[in-house]
């Protein structure tokens, strides 16, 4: 009931706003983490990460961040909240050159206006009522057997990550070898990365719904 009465007075824009928030912060946290590490690679003898007070406070920062989510799945539907996740790499954009030094090239620049175009196009023309498909309810969620099609994506999913596990574990050490040719590394782990990532973050967003 909350939820249906937080849409219609428009408090998705809350929803909104916290989801932004997050990922504003997790990016933060995670920066401070790198920043952190790469500044003890000149020392010698190097601590350990829970010795550095800079990469403490963005653990810390990073977890503070992630009730956002849970009150922004409170507030906006899903179909809204899940695709705004990806505004931490708009936010990475910009703290990576400036606090990392890292390059940000041409074909940065592109991705980044393709990932805030999506986003800006979900916000305005997304659906802004919860619970706009009926068969995707509370009792699907926690009774998924029901539905024979989340057994044929699961498998699916698990299959996938299985496989990208096994290349990012593989590669570490040097190219991979497929059908008697070698794969560079960077065109494995390109591949193999997004996969992994997008499924442990669609099923992280999966259980928060729940929960939620």
């Amino acid at each position: 009931h909350w939820a249906g009465s937080a849409m219609a007075g428009g408090w998705y824009l809350v929803g909104v706003a916290c989801i932004l928030m997050q990922c504003t912060l997790s990016n933060v946290g995670l920066t401070l983490q790198k920043s952190s590490l790469n500044n003890e690679e000149g020392r010698f003898p190097r601590r350990r990460a829970y010795r550095q007070p800079r990469w403490l406070m963005g653990m810390a920062v990073y977890l503070v961040s992630h009730p956002l989510t849970v009150v922004a799945l409170t507030l906006a539907p899903q179909s809204i909240i899940a695709p705004l996740g990806c505004t931490e790499v708009i936010v990475n954009t910009i703290t990576s050159p400036l606090v990392l030094k890292e390059r940000f090239s041409r074909r940065d620049f592109i991705g980044t206006l393709l990932v805030a175009g999506g986003c800006v196009g979900v916000v305005l023309f997304g659906s802004h009522k919860e619970g706009a498909d009926p068969d995707f309810t509370i009792s699907l969620l926690l009774n998924p057997e029901k539905n024979p099609g989340f057994f044929v994506l699961c498998w699916v999913c698990l299959i996938s990550l299985v496989i990208g596990e096994y290349v990012l574990f593989v590669t570490r050490w040097g190219p991979l070898r497929f059908c008697g040719r070698e794969t560079s590394v960077l065109s494995a782990r390109g591949w193999s990365l997004p996969v992994v990532a997008g499924i442990y973050i669609s099923y992280n967003a999966l259980f928060i719904k729940t929960f939620t």
